[in-house]
C-alpha cells in the first residue's frame, strides 16, 4: 500500500530587490491574489473590517471558502482555507530583501492520494507566484 500524503507543509522564501513598501502594496490587494498565483482562478471575496471572508475556485475547477486577514505591523496575509480541496493556511510575508509563502494545509477527499504530486505543483506554483511579485514591484512605473 502506498503512503498518503494528505498533510502538506511547504515554506518557500524569494530573494527580491524591489522595495518593501511597494512588494506589500501588491500583496495586501487581496482582490489581485489570482494575478499572481495562478492555482487561483477567481476570488470573490467581501471585506469586514481587517478581514475578508469569501469564496475561491481553482484552476483544477474546485472551490472553497476563505477567510483572509492583513497584518500590517508584521506584513503578512494570512489566509485561512476554511474548505474544499484542502483546508489550513497559506502566510504570504514580505520583508527587506524579499518575500515568501509558507503553506500548513491537509488535502480533502481524493486530492489526498495525490499529495506529494500536489505538494511538488505548489511548490513550483508557490516559486512562480512570488516571482511574478517581485517582478511586478520592480516595474519602472512603481514607485
Amino acid at each position: 500500500m502506498k503512503p498518503v500524503f494528505a498533510v502538506m507543509q511547504l515554506n518557500i522564501d524569494r530573494e527580491c530587490s524591489a522595495s518593501a513598501d511597494e512588494v506589500w502594496r501588491l500583496v495586501s490587494q487581496v482582490e489581485n491574489l489570482p494575478k499572481y498565483w495562478h492555482g487561483t482562478r477567481e476570488l470573490k471575496v467581501v471585506k469586514k473590517g481587517s478581514e475578508y471572508n469569501g469564496e475561491v475556485k481553482f484552476a483544477f475547477g474546485g472551490r472553497g471558502r476563505i477567510k483572509v486577514k492583513l497584518d500590517e505591523s508584521k506584513r503578512k496575509v494570512i489566509i485561512e482555507y476554511l474548505d474544499g480541496a484542502f483546508t489550513g493556511s497559506q502566510i504570504i510575508s514580505v520583508n527587506k530583501g524579499g518575500l515568501s509563502a509558507t503553506w500548513d494545509i491537509h488535502f480533502r477527499g481524493i486530492f489526498k492520494v495525490f499529495g506529494k504530486v500536489n505538494a511538488d505543483h505548489f511548490a513550483s506554483g508557490t516559486s512562480n507566484a512570488l516571482a511574478r511579485i517581485c517582478e511586478e514591484a520592480m516595474k519602472p512605473e512603481n514607485p
